[in-house]
């Protein structure tokens, strides 16, 4: 059984030593990365849009609040990005059969067409990134990752 330990005090604590704050570096990290990689595979679509299509496609989140909670951004910010999505006809919204005041979000034809691309740069960016690491390191990564999210 693990023992509760504070690793962290007062008197130890810096800034590029927290793991949050290293955290919040390789998440930025990883979305520069994913810019980068979008510019060449996908022109058309931002990092935040890429992430949009992704849960979408992959029916992760089915209705803006959803979008909202997981992507932890509020829900104008939301809709300004769903509305560019839908004005580029990637996305579209349609008022719910079961609550009519929920909108569902899906991918148009032209989204569904785009959408199996999309993985593509994330591949090579995760490949990219993690090329010096191990199988059994990046298992343990992502052990401990899942016991943060926790």
């Amino acid at each position: 059984m693990l023992t509760k330990k504070r690793h962290y005090s007062l008197e130890n604590y810096r800034l590029d030593e927290s793991v949050g704050f290293l955290l919040q570096q390789a998440s930025n990290t990883v979305d520069r990365m994913l810019t980068e990689g979008l510019k060449k595979k996908c022109p058309d679509s931002t990092a935040a849009q890429w992430k949009i299509l992704m849960l979408i496609g992959n029916r992760k989140c089915g209705n803006a609040a959803e979008l909202s909670a997981v992507i932890n951004c509020d829900m104008g910010s939301v809709s300004r990005m769903l509305d560019r999505l839908e004005a580029k006809r990637l996305v579209k919204r349609t008022r719910s059969t079961s609550d009519r005041r929920q909108i569902d979000l899906s991918l148009t034809g032209a989204g569904a067409e785009l959408f199996p691309r999309l993985p593509e740069v994330s591949v090579d960016m995760m490949n990219e990134l993690l090329k010096d690491f191990t199988e059994k390191e990046v298992g343990q990564f992502k052990l401990f990752l899942r016991r943060i999210i926790r």
